[in-house]
């Protein structure tokens, strides 16, 4: 995860923040700096970039009836 964010911490507030590498979309990480809503962004934004970190296909799968 940390090869797609650059990760830094606000001193004025105490957050972390992600920027990703793809994109330059900006990301708080709250206090904790977990990855959470950065991983969601590249699995969203960037599928195939999130499927190369084990995280999905990169692929969405059609399902026929």
């Amino acid at each position: 995860m940390q090869n797609n964010f650059d990760k830094w911490k606000d001193p004025q507030t105490g957050y972390w923040h992600a920027t990703c590498k793809w994109c330059n979309n900006n990301y708080s990480l709250g206090t904790s700096g977990g990855y959470g809503s950065a991983a969601r962004h590249l699995k969203s934004k960037h599928p195939v970039e999130y499927a190369k970190l084990g995280g999905g296909t990169g692929k969405q799968t059609q399902i026929s009836s």
